[in-house]
């Protein structure tokens, strides 16, 4: 018999990849559940896989604001609201995932003006305003991060953030990755990517940064997020004599992680998850402007829990200072391993649920 769920997304990449993470396993391990995407400027959104799920946009705006703009948004909600009321008498489902940003913020609230059952998933240490106010009456909250719980009521369970498919150590060969890349697999490679957001700094460091690496053996498989960036980038790793592949996207995130021996990058929770399951050290740069800096938190749990980098403060990211950093750790390859050894071990001593499980467990059972 097939059961229906709603899984509402939405926003940045770090929203939507865990989502559609969750909605590929339930599709590959149980075919009879049947998962429909809905949340608010689905249609538009650059992360979203529009041409392999069925999905529903419904009429969102944001939680802040003020004066006509508080109206107008407040406005929105509620036309959403409406909007995912009539979504849900029609589809009828027995769970509503949502995954977080005010893009979800009136499934949600249908979700619980119907009475029906919803769980959330929080991918930061620090929980977003969406999760928060809804986790009091979800059948669970699953955290990426388990400090998380600290701010949220209502049940919290340890689940590691989805990650999309074919993202497994394991997937590809290092030599096949880089060999992919037109790099030597015979030399430390470094990752450079700000995800969805904040490549612009990372970007302009690595472009100060490249004279000192002159002639020097490390590669780089630098993904920009900017046409422009990514033409001027690729001038000075030529000029300097620094071999790297440079791109403004990447699709095949699987064969970049697959390719690094360190990652370069910012503290997303999709970012961690991904960088722990491939088991790449990385220097963390959160990203100085997300919500209530959440990114913070994020990298402290992989710098101090997971022992597996190093973090960066933006205000202080030093080309001089990075530099040495990197050029310490290429002398220095015991140090790598380790903490990849770090990120095998955390892995192996967490053990929890997925996600997946738990939504199968609640739809057959009524609880988990």
């Amino acid at each position: 018999m097939t059961k229906r769920i709603l899984i509402a997304a939405g926003g940045t990449g770090g929203h939507v990849y865990p989502a559609i993470a969750l909605a590929e396993k339930l599709r590959e391990m149980h075919p009879e559940i049947d998962c429909h995407f809905a949340g608010g400027k689905l249609s538009s959104n650059p992360f979203f896989a529009h041409k392999n799920f069925d999905f529903t946009e419904v009429k969102c705006g944001s939680l802040g604001g003020k004066g006509f703009s508080l109206v107008k948004e407040a406005a929105s909600i509620s036309r959403g609201i409406i909007e995912s009321l009539r979504l849900l008498k029609s589809h009828q489902p027995e769970l509503i995932v949502g995954f977080g940003s005010y893009h979800t913020f009136p499934i949600l609230a249908a979700a619980r003006l119907a009475r029906i059952p919803y769980v959330l998933q929080e991918a930061n240490a620090l929980p977003g305003k969406v999760v928060k106010f809804f986790s009091s009456k979800a059948v669970f909250t699953g955290l990426n991060f388990p400090l998380a719980s600290q701010y949220l009521k209502g049940r919290t369970l340890e689940i590691p953030l989805p990650v999309r498919k074919g993202y497994k150590k394991g997937s590809h060969t290092h030599e096949a990755a880089c060999e992919a890349f037109g790099l030597d697999p015979q030399r430390l490679t470094c990752l450079v990517f700000g995800g969805s957001q904040g490549a612009q700094a990372l970007n302009a460091v690595v472009l100060e940064m490249l004279p000192l690496f002159k002639n020097d053996t490390i590669q780089f498989l630098h993904v920009t997020g900017d046409n422009a960036m990514t033409d001027e980038l690729q001038r000075h790793y030529v000029k300097h004599n620094v071999l790297a592949y440079v791109t403004s996207f990447e699709s095949r995130m699987d064969l970049a992680w697959s390719a690094a021996g360190l990652a370069l990058t910012r503290a997303g929770a999709s970012t961690i998850a991904e960088a722990i399951e491939f088991e790449v050290p990385a220097l963390l740069v959160p990203y100085p402007y997300a919500a209530d800096q959440h990114q913070d938190l994020n990298a402290d749990f992989f710098v101090e829990t997971v022992k597996a980098g190093l973090k960066f403060q933006q205000d202080h990211l030093n080309p001089n200072a990075l530099y040495a950093q990197i050029a310490a750790l290429r002398q220095n390859p015991q140090q790598l391993l380790l903490w990849s050894e770090n990120m095998k071990k955390y892995k192996l001593q967490a053990k929890p649920r997925t996600l997946d499980q738990e939504i199968v467990s609640f739809l057959q059972k009524g609880n988990v």
